[in-house]
C-alpha cells in the first residue's frame, strides 16, 4: 500500500531491489516494468543496465542519488536498511529529463528542477520509512542484528570467526549461523566481508590511506584478495571506487 500510494503521489514508477531476499513484494514492486526498460533491457547484450541497478548503484549509493542510467533515463535512488548495512535499494523513475522527445511514449518526461528536488526529498523520505518498517517486523531479529554489526566493527582486529561471533552473542556456532543468513539473508563468510567492503569504501573516501593500507587496517594480509572481495560487494576495484567518488577541493 505504501508503494502504490508513493506511486500515485509522485506520478512515477517506484520498485525495490532486495539484497537481503526477506522482503517480499508483488512483482510489479521489483522490477523496472515500463515498457521503455524492458525494449532497452532486450536490446542489451551487454546487460549495462542490469549491473548499473544491482552492482554499480549499490556499491556508491550514501544517500539520495538523482542520475541517469545507460540508457538515459533519469532516475533517483535512495538506500534502505539501517546501522550501515543495505537492505535494499529504492528507485523511483525512470523519466526523460532530456531536451526532445522521449524515445518510448511510455517513459514520463520531467525537465524541471523543482519537481526533481521535491521528488529526491519524497524519495528520501520513502526509504526512511521503508528503513523503519523493516526494523519494526523484523522484531528480536533486529536486536539481533545490532549485535552483530556492533561485534563486526568492534569486536575484533582481523577478520573475525563464527565461533567468535557465537561467544560474543551467547549462542552455538550453529545456531549464530543459521541466524545470521535468517536476518541478514546471506551467510556468515559473506556477511564479514560486505560490512568489510562497506567499511573500505567510506574510508576510501574520508581518507588518503592507500588501499593496501586499509587492506590491513580490516585484517586483510593479501591486497589482491582484499581487492577480490571488494569489487565482488561494491562492483569496482578500490583504486576505480575512490576515483569515481572522491570530491577533491
Amino acid at each position: 500500500n505504501l508503494l502504490e500510494a508513493a506511486e500515485r503521489l509522485l506520478a512515477l514508477p517506484v520498485c525495490f531491489h532486495d539484497r537481503t531476499g526477506r522482503i517480499h513484494l508483488p512483482r510489479e514492486f521489483v522490477v523496472h516494468r515500463l515498457d521503455a526498460c524492458t525494449r532497452v533491457n532486450e536490446r542489451d547484450a551487454a546487460q549495462s543496465c542490469m549491473r548499473y541497478a544491482t552492482q554499480d548503484i549499490p556499491g556508491r549509493l550514501a544517500g539520495i542519488m538523482r542520475e541517469e542510467c545507460p540508457a538515459g533515463f533519469l532516475q533517483f535512488m535512495a538506500p534502505v536498511g539501517a546501522d550501515g548495512f543495505l537492505d535494499g535499494v529504492l528507485f523511483v523513475g525512470p523519466c526523460w529529463a532530456r531536451a526532445g522527445k522521449p524515445p518510448y511514449p511510455d517513459l514520463p518526461v520531467l525537465r524541471d528542477r523543482r519537481r526533481q528536488d521535491d521528488i529526491a526529498e519524497l524519495t528520501s523520505a520513502l526509504a526512511a520509512e521503508l528503513s523503519r518498517r523493516i526494523r519494526s517486523e523484523t522484531g528480536d531479529g533486529y536486536d539481533f542484528r545490532r549485535q552483530v554489526l556492533e561485534f563486526l566493527q568492534h569486536g575484533t582486529t582481523g577478520i573475525p570467526t563464527l565461533a567468535e561471533l557465537a561467544r560474543h552473542v551467547a549462542k552455538s556456532p550453529s545456531r549464530t549461523g543459521h541466524r545470521v543468513t535468517e536476518v541478514f539473508g546471506m551467510p556468515f563468510t559473506q556477511l564479514v566481508h560486505a560490512a568489510r567492503a562497506r567499511q573500505a569504501a567510506q574510508w576510501l573516501i574520508a581518507t588518503d590511506d592507500a588501499a593496501g593500507a586499509i587492506a590491513q587496517r580490516l585484517g586483510y594480509c593479501n591486497q589482491a584478495y582484499f581487492c577480490k572481495r571488494f569489487r565482488e560487494v561494491i562492483g569496482c576495484t578500490p583504486q576505480e571506487y575512490r576515483r569515481a567518488n572522491r570530491r577533491d577541493p
